[in-house]
């Protein structure tokens, strides 16, 4: 599945020049649920439109340390990490309701990349021998599929807003290493493992709703 979908969606972004000469050209912004961001391309004529998104999906970087708790005298520590992005391309095709809307319907192919890390630990020097022990996971997912487009765009001037569902069936695969290391009675210990996982996603939800405003030239 993971190459037939890599050579359908390298083949929607080589067709672009050759099917089809380009007449009118959209460039702007896309949301997801108001939490996600991203860039939206669209070119094509006022019936089809080839469709380039990139969306950021997160970026989140915490630091918690050095918070003493009273019952066990131990300064524990908290940091945590997390990147990732998604990219699709696609066809839509347009129907004109009035001079102000119009439907949109289509698909896309997308891929998906995420990566998160977590340290957690605790460190208490007030015990003889002290005490230590710290854990490190770092977890890395990629995700392709393809979900299909239905929405509308409402016009003003050349400015393009619009709004679209996007129900999809997606492959997902998951890699996550865990390191523990800890030193109790004065002896140090290392344990690693190492966790792969995948499955398939399908569906509809708030977070595959998206908003998009863009100008047309």
């Amino acid at each position: 599945m993971k190459k037939v979908l890599l050579l359908l969606f390298l083949g929607v972004c080589l067709n672009v020049n050759s099917q089809e000469t380009s007449r009118q050209k959209e460039l702007g912004i896309a949301f997801s649920s108001l939490n996600n961001f991203g860039i939206v391309f669209r070119l094509g004529n006022e019936k089809a439109m080839w469709r380039f998104t990139g969306m950021q999906v997160s970026g989140i970087d915490n630091n918690r340390e050095n918070i003493r708790n009273d019952i066990n005298n131990s300064d524990n520590t908290d940091e945590s990490s997390s990147f990732g992005f998604s990219v699709s391309s696609g066809r839509e095709y347009r129907k004109l309701i009035n001079d102000k809307f119009e439907l949109r319907y289509g698909f896309d192919l997308f891929f998906g990349y995420n990566d998160s890390k977590n340290e957690f630990g605790s460190n208490n020097n007030l015990t003889l021998p002290p005490f230590f022990s710290k854990t490190k996971i770092v977890s890395t997912s990629f995700s392709y599929g393809v979900n299909a487009v239905l929405g509308f765009n409402y016009i003003h001037n050349s400015l393009v807003f619009g709004a679209e569902l996007q129900p999809f069936i997606a492959m997902q695969e998951t890699e996550s290493e865990r390191t523990d290391s800890r030193n109790v009675n004065g002896i140090s210990e290392t344990f690693e493992s190492t966790e792969t996982s995948s499955g398939i996603n399908y569906g509809l939800n708030n977070n595959f709703a998206l908003i998009s405003i863009a100008y047309r030239f």
